[in-house]
């Protein structure tokens, strides 16, 4: 398994884990669910923390990987690590707050499940969108369909030469 690999094994687990917390503790504020709703939720999060930091521990050594390969340019990438920084950082908050929060909510009795729901729910939310907008521009490195302004026919008509010089 090469660098390359082993980052696109673990680079779904965040956006994926902290996008199913959101849905998780939607459902919770609801149905107002029991502590095993929040605690499922927490979990999620930090599925999601722990998927992000591992993602980025592998994403120094994908780099070195791909770009030596053709078509890969130095912009795309530099673009990915500019929005995976951030959503790494707002992953690991989220679920450092999600553990404040059961702590809370298991202290509290429950009597402030819904306040801390909610909390939970900006939070992952937040850290979601972030770590989607990473996982958009880790695809756009060589996934040509993910760029703004593909065109399918550029994959099917071999170059002109002709038609480059116009």
């Amino acid at each position: 398994m090469n660098p390359a690999h082993l980052h696109l094994l673990v680079n779904h687990i965040a956006p994926l884990a902290t996008a199913f917390s959101v849905v998780v503790l939607l459902l919770a504020l609801v149905q107002r669910s029991s502590a095993h709703t929040l605690r499922a939720a927490v979990c999620l999060m930090l599925i999601g923390s722990a998927g992000a930091i591992i993602a980025d521990e592998t994403g120094d050594d994908a780099e070195d990987y791909v770009e030596a390969f053709p078509g890969v340019g130095h912009e795309p990438i530099h673009e990915h690590k500019r929005t995976a920084e951030p959503a790494i950082v707002m992953s690991v908050i989220a679920g450092l707050i999600g553990l404040l929060g059961a702590v809370i909510d298991a202290v509290s009795g429950g009597r402030r499940r819904v306040l801390v729901t909610t909390v939970l729910l900006v939070a992952s939310g937040a850290a979601t969108a972030a770590l989607l907008n990473a996982a958009y521009t880790g695809g756009q490195i060589r996934h040509p369909e993910a760029v703004p302004g593909f065109d399918v026919k550029q994959l099917a008509e071999p170059a002109d030469p002709e038609k480059a010089a116009l």
